[in-house]
């Protein structure tokens, strides 16, 4: 009777009312217990678009990062609405090794175990947009109770063959402890001991130091161009990531407009911007019939000096001048070469200053390629995005000046090699991994590893 006068009143009309519809979900007190499953393709919404609603997120969520996916939340409240030893299974962007995603990298490992874990993020799967998605299918487990689970990554070949997933075999079994909140990387036993191994040195910036992004102009059809704009000295060579080949850095053909920051008035004292283009029109005035079409546009940049024509303002310029190792920030193989010219980057290309070629013969090695892919964030086509922090982690051995002579040598013939044009040095690159691997101190089956992917 009770049931029947609650269904029959007016202020519940068309109500939705969990004592009836999921009891299952609920005790005998009627307090919620939880889903035996929850299953979800969250929203794809960039974080920018968040606005205010990042305020409530931040006051509601521990895994609230400003820059965060928004399916990090539905992880959370999945969690949340699932039972002791419920089963989770959701399909969204990777968050395996990006910057934003460390938080919810150890709330997941923290609050489920693994059971299944699809990588798609090396195939396209939705034609009209551009994602990495994975499937990861969890319980909801403390810490303590973690088993192996099973990973399995589609490539470009095995994509279309969805039988795939009926086959156990194809699985490789990942201890879920292997799981480090700073990147995941999914190895078996030997894959894990490899990396491990690898990881066994002085990173890169403990011994060289920082490296550094190209100058970032925030208009490159503005301030990079090929035009013959005179011979000024604001006017620098300068490559884009695309230029950079592996080795040796080409001949640059372009050239960066660059108006430091706060230059004009070094120039021309504190004048009003109608003043001081008029000074600088006629002080550069091939320049400026180039850079007048894109005012509207410079004018609207975050990133400027004092004046529309000038640049954000850089403390490393002088680097640019000196001998350096550059690289494009994206990368389908190692792509690190030598650089001596002083000419400058664009931004997001990057470089190290310093001429050692025993250290370049280590990073265009196959090992380094293997770790990069490790802690690297994958793109679409198999590009992997090496950004100063993934750059600076690579692991170098320490050795001395002597022990250092047999990789110089190989790297200035293969420089020699390039600039006589000749690009195929492929036999001198197989002396300089056999040279890599002895220095790891690597297996014949850790080769193998290395040498199939």
């Amino acid at each position: 009777n009770e049931i029947k006068e609650i269904e029959n009143n007016a202020a519940f009309k068309n109500a939705f009312e969990w004592r009836f519809e999921f009891p299952e979900v609920l005790n005998n007190n009627g307090d919620f217990e939880g889903f035996d499953i929850v299953i979800a393709n969250p929203p794809y919404i960039r974080q920018e678009e968040l606005g205010l609603l990042k305020d409530i997120l931040k006051e509601n969520f521990k895994v609230f990062v400003s820059g965060g996916d928004i399916f990090s939340y539905f992880y959370e409240l999945g969690n949340n609405i699932l039972k002791e030893k419920g089963i989770f299974a959701f399909i969204n962007n990777t968050f395996d090794k990006t910057t934003a995603g460390k938080i919810l990298r150890g709330y997941v490992t923290s609050n489920f175990s693994f059971r299944k874990y699809i990588d798609f993020t090396s195939v396209t799967v939705f034609e009209a947009a551009t994602t990495y998605p994975i499937i990861l299918v969890a319980e909801k487990a403390k810490s303590e109770n973690k088993n192996p689970f099973k990973y399995f990554k589609f490539s470009k070949e095995s994509f279309q063959d969805k039988s795939l997933l009926n086959n156990e075999e194809i699985f490789s079994s990942v201890e879920q402890s292997s799981l480090r909140d700073e990147a995941w990387n999914f190895l078996d036993e030997t894959g894990s001991g490899l990396n491990n191994k690898i990881s066994n040195h002085k990173t890169i910036l403990a011994q060289f130091g920082k490296c550094y992004y190209g100058v970032k102009t925030a208009l490159n059809d503005a301030f990079v161009t090929d035009k013959n704009l005179g011979d000024s000295e604001v006017l620098k060579l300068v490559y884009d990531g695309k230029d950079l080949k592996k080795w040796l850095a080409p001949k640059p053909t372009k050239k960066m407009i660059v108006f430091e920051s706060k230059s004009t008035k070094k120039l021309f004292g504190d004048l009003s911007e109608e003043e001081a283009l008029k000074k600088m029109q006629k002080k550069y005035s091939d320049i400026f019939i180039h850079l007048l079409p894109f005012k509207e546009a410079a004018e609207k940049r975050f990133d400027q000096g004092d004046y529309w024509w000038e640049l954000r303002n850089c403390a490393y310029y002088d680097l640019f001048a000196k001998n350096k190792i550059v690289f494009p920030n994206l990368q389908n193989t190692n792509k690190f070469a030598f650089e001596k010219k002083g000419t400058y980057l664009n931004a997001p290309a990057v470089f190290l200053p310093t001429d050692d070629k025993y250290l370049l013969a280590v990073l265009n090695s196959k090992v380094v390629w293997h770790f990069l892919k490790s802690v690297c964030v994958v793109r679409s086509g198999g590009f992997i995005e090496v950004k100063p922090q993934y750059f600076e982690q690579i692991p170098v051995p320490e050795i001395s000046k002597a022990d250092k002579k047999p990789f110089i040598d190989l790297v200035e013939s293969i420089l020699s090699e390039k600039q006589k044009g000749n690009q195929d040095v492929t036999d001198l690159e197989k002396k300089v991994d056999e040279l890599v691997y002895k220095l790891y101190d690597l297996t014949t089956d850790e080769i193998k590893i290395i040498e199939a992917k």
